[in-house]
């Protein structure tokens, strides 16, 4: 990385040995941990568009699942008047 690189060119003259390693650690400490934290940035935005599709899954269950309860409720009132309508045509 050329941040990384240029960053311990300047340790080198500037500072002392035991500087230079406590300056080496931190260096390797913010780069793990801005790696880390780009990686959950990706995890979060995969979970996110996941999220939404799913959302917008539910959704269109939930109106197929209304559209079917309309259906039934139909069909049953049909099935109660059908004795009616049978004894109709028997007479």
């Amino acid at each position: 990385m050329v941040l990384e690189t240029s960053f311990r060119i300047v340790l080198d003259w500037s500072f002392s040995s035991h500087d230079r390693v406590y300056a080496d650690l931190h260096l390797d400490v913010v780069l793990y941990l801005s790696a880390n934290i780009l990686l959950m940035e990706q995890k979060v935005t995969t979970q996110h568009s996941e999220i939404q599709k799913l959302l917008t899954e539910n959704q269109q269950i939930a109106v197929t699942h209304v559209a079917l309860r309309q259906e039934l409720a139909a069909a049953q009132q049909e099935i109660q008047r059908m004795p009616s309508i049978i004894l109709g045509l028997q007479k």
